[in-house]
């Protein structure tokens, strides 16, 4: 095809794309193929005067996948900020394909239907919106290096006992059979505490845990998943227990151990003088952009096997 007449279908296209809001009075949109070559003359839909005729329905067939990839991430988009406690109040559309009125029907009915409280809105200069966004982050991402967290984070452990800090008589205080240090139930280990400095860009925090298994435990070791749950709350203080008002649990998060080599775990023996197996291993979340990441390390090395199930 001449690259005018290819340009010219293109364009014929254009228009249709933006135009078609699947409508019941829009039956058949006509795309210029003039030009094509003789062994397409006739083919469906292409008539002998060059003009390509769609229907709704294949107007819906070219633009659904796409369109279910986009709700897919406004989903992933809405779920990524409730991990900062933030509400999405708005979806702009912007783009090329940001000014189609059958993406934002397609948008509002999944809002709809997710019941959320949000605007879909279309902004006049969609079309041009991501260059100018390209131009402000050029500018920006030389200007912002660094942003200070809003919120803490952190989960539920046991921890040692301090007489510094903790009373000597409390019902919480027990002695772990494993290794005898006494130590003191349900403690909050705060992975980020509000007001403290994040990079821009990337940010790791750590949580140190600790695993233990009977002898005969580690030899059929089965489905080897622990569930822990991570704690959100933006007071200025950061408080002891996951009891006290306005700690909040974010979301679940799931480790499965069987990911760690069999040869990282270490035998030691109880205060009874019978053996097991124990590990320790760094429980890791990454704060980049507005997302949370999780995982574990040891020694350094990172392993899969961390999967978080909001609330």
């Amino acid at each position: 095809m001449p690259q005018k007449s290819k340009a010219r279908m293109m364009g014929d296209f254009e228009l249709a794309k933006q135009s078609f809001s699947d409508d019941d009075n829009e039956e058949k949109f006509y795309v210029t193929a003039i030009g094509l070559p003789r062994k397409y003359k006739g083919a469906t839909r292409v008539d002998e005067e060059g003009y390509l005729t769609l229907t709704r329905d294949d107007m819906k067939n070219i633009f659904d996948p796409t369109i279910d990839s986009i709700v897919a991430l406004i989903s992933a988009q809405i779920r990524s900020a409730a991990v900062s406690l933030q509400r999405v109040k708005m979806i702009l559309l912007v783009g090329g394909f940001g000014g189609s009125p059958y993406l934002r029907r397609r948008v509002q009915e999944w809002v709809d239907k997710e019941e959320y409280v949000i605007e879909v809105a279309q902004p006049p200069d969609a079309w041009t919106s991501i260059a100018r966004g390209a131009v402000m982050h050029g500018i920006e991402s030389h200007i912002i290096k660094d942003r200070i967290a809003r919120i803490s984070y952190g989960v539920c452990v046991d921890i040692r006992f301090n007489e510094a800090i903790h009373p000597k008589c409390n019902v919480d205080n027990y002695y772990d059979e494993y290794d005898g240090i006494l130590r003191v139930r349900d403690r909050m280990e705060w992975f980020i505490k509000k007001g403290v400095r994040i990079n821009g860009i990337k940010s790791v925090f750590r949580v140190t845990y600790c695993q233990h298994l009977e002898t005969e435990e580690f030899a059929d070791p089965g489905d080897l998943k622990i569930t822990d749950t991570l704690y959100a709350y933006d007071g200025d203080d950061t408080p002891t227990k996951p009891s006290t008002s306005g700690v909040r649990p974010l979301c679940d998060l799931q480790t499965d151990l069987n990911s760690i080599p069999k040869e990282k775990w270490k035998v030691r023996n109880k205060t009874d003088g019978t053996s097991y197996y124990m590990i320790e291993f760094d429980f890791v979340m990454e704060v980049e952009g507005e997302k949370l990441l999780f995982g574990l390390e040891i020694d350094g090395v990172r392993y899969s096997g961390v999967s978080a199930t909001f609330h």
